[in-house]
Formats: structure tokens, C-alpha cells, sequence
């Protein structure tokens, strides 16, 4: 027992020495907690579920996609769409509304997942690239853009644990290397009734006057002079509204309008997913 303890201590002496070199090289000891150990063992025992899918993926996907659902959202590339309600500007969509886009979004909005919040960002960030590289977007070192998300309600990002939209933005900004700027300046008062099984003209006249500028964030954007959208030219900045669905375009016109009215003039139209049947010609 006596020779045991000695060890024991000898042990200790020498995980301490190894310890205190450690520190002294300037890197931190590996701690396992048993948190760790058990969060580290369930993601081998149990992989996570597809969000595209529902099926198991490996551990350690950079996609959070499983192989397919990766693979079908790059066989096709984004494409314009064109709603029932033009909005003056052109729209491209990361894809329709459907099969593996539809099941992320929804499990970024509706079920909280965060892979699929993560996948629906990158999938952004994958559009604002092809616009970039195919010459409908100027080079982002050159010409800032400025993203604006589209308008949400207060109870709609308590609900989402923040504005979903504003977010995909952002991670815009910080995947593309240039002068990008996020401005989330519009607001919703919320509609005269619900959207859902209402016409375009109907969906228009409920937004009338629903769509509304935040004047703090509005004041925050315009203080800064290379936001000041009333300059023109081949370098002046180009306003993005960007959107989750596209259905009817109600929400675009809309806020189209409102931006023009205080001296922002968007040039595009970018969302996740159009509500169209069929893609354009």
C-alpha cells in the first residue's frame, strides 16, 4: 500500500511538471469532462439525421447534408424567377421550393435546427457567389453591396431565435471576401390578415403600408458615407434585398417601394427558394 502511494504521488508530480511545461510552451492542457466524452460518443454512436432528408449522416459532414441532398443541390445551378407581382428588379433563387430546399428551410424556421440554419446560409452564400462569377454582380472589391433583409415581424424572430434572414446575410458578408455590408433597415407591422390562399393583387393590398423603416438602424447605415446609396455611378453601391421564399413577390414590391422611397434603389432580389411550379426559360 505504502509503495502504491508512492507511485500515486509520483504520478501526480509528474502530470503537474507536464502540465506546467505545457502552460510555459504556451498551449493548454486537453481536459475531458464527461460532457465532453459523452457528446463525443453519441455523435459515433448516433449520427445526426439529414435536415434534407431525415436520413443518418456521417459525423464530422462540413455540409450537414448527407451525400445526396449535397449532390442535388449542386446539379442544379441558381436561376431568376419571375413572380406573379413584378417588383421591378430581378429575383434569382438558390433553387425551387421543393424536395431537399423546402425540408432545410423548413427545419430552419420551423423546427430550429441549426445544421439546417447553417446549410441555408451557406446556400447563400453559394448564390451571391454565382451572381458574382457570371457577371450579374459586380466584383464586391470594387463596388460594395449592401444586403437588405427583407422585413420581418418582432414575433416572428422571437420565435426563430433571431431573424434567420439577417443571419444568412451576414454569413454573406463574412464567406465572400470584399466591401459588404449588412442593413437590416426594414421592419413589419405585421398584416391586415393572413397571407396564406390570398391572390397577388390581395397579397398586395395587405401589405399596403405594412412594410416600414427602422429609424435607428436606418440613421445607423445612412451616417456611414459609403452607404450613401444617392450616389451614382459605376462604383456606387448596389442594394441586394434579400429574402427566404418567393411567392407572389408582394413582399419585394413592397419593399422595393419603400426603399426608393428614402433614397435606396435596389438592383436585385435574392432568396432561398422560389414558390413557382416550374423555372423559367
Amino acid at each position: 500500500a505504502r509503495r502504491q502511494r508512492q507511485m500515486c504521488i509520483r504520478d501526480r508530480e509528474h502530470d503537474a511538471g507536464e502540465t506546467q511545461a505545457t502552460k510555459r510552451r504556451g498551449m493548454m492542457p486537453v481536459r475531458w469532462t464527461i460532457g465532453s466524452v459523452a457528446r463525443a460518443t453519441m455523435d459515433l454512436l448516433l449520427p445526426a439525421d439529414c435536415p434534407g432528408c431525415g436520413h443518418p449522416t456521417v459525423p464530422g459532414e462540413p455540409s450537414g447534408l448527407c451525400i445526396r441532398c449535397e449532390r442535388l443541390c449542386q446539379q442544379d445551378p441558381p436561376f431568376f424567377t419571375t413572380p406573379r407581382l413584378d417588383p421591378g428588379i430581378p429575383i434569382v433563387v438558390s433553387g425551387p421550393y421543393g424536395g431537399v430546399h423546402r425540408q432545410v428551410l423548413l427545419g430552419a424556421k420551423e423546427r430550429g435546427r441549426r445544421d439546417a440554419r447553417d446549410v441555408c446560409g451557406a446556400l447563400m452564400v453559394g448564390t451571391f457567389r454565382w451572381l458574382w462569377t457570371n457577371g450579374y454582380l459586380p466584383d464586391p472589391r470594387v463596388v460594395p453591396w449592401v444586403l437588405v433583409p427583407a422585413p420581418t415581424t418582432r414575433r416572428a424572430s422571437r420565435q426563430r431565435g433571431g431573424d434567420l434572414v439577417t443571419r444568412w446575410c451576414q454569413d454573406s458578408a463574412q464567406g465572400i471576401s470584399g466591401d459588404i455590408s449588412v442593413a437590416p433597415v426594414l421592419r413589419s407591422r405585421g398584416t391586415k390578415r393572413d397571407q396564406v390562399g390570398l391572390s397577388a393583387t390581395a397579397r398586395r393590398e395587405n401589405l399596403s403600408g405594412a412594410v416600414t423603416v427602422d429609424t435607428r438602424e436606418w440613421e445607423r447605415h445612412t451616417r456611414n458615407t459609403r452607404a450613401n446609396m444617392g450616389q451614382t455611378g459605376p462604383h456606387s453601391p448596389r442594394v441586394i434585398l434579400v429574402d427566404d421564399v418567393v411567392t407572389t413577390g408582394s413582399t419585394c414590391a413592397e419593399s422595393v417601394l419603400v426603399l426608393r422611397a428614402h433614397g435606396w434603389h435596389p438592383v436585385m432580389g435574392v432568396a432561398l427558394c422560389s414558390a413557382q411550379p416550374t423555372k423559367p426559360p
